[in-house]
């Protein structure tokens, strides 16, 4: 089976707020996403083929 794309990544980080600060100051368009009900919570960065990384702090 030969891989075909890439749906996203999940990078994780214990501090969401300084993730989607040094993204940002990267150059990248970070949007953010919201709280999970197991205490995660997220941000996104999407690329035009639809593929993104999600930022994902606990």
């Amino acid at each position: 089976m030969a891989v075909q794309a890439i749906d996203h990544l999940v990078i994780m980080f214990p501090d969401l707020e300084t993730a989607i600060r040094d993204y940002t100051e990267l150059g990248f368009t970070v949007v953010r996403g919201g709280s999970h009900p197991t205490g995660t919570h997220n941000a996104l960065i999407a690329f035009a083929d639809g593929a993104y990384v999600e930022l994902i702090a606990f």
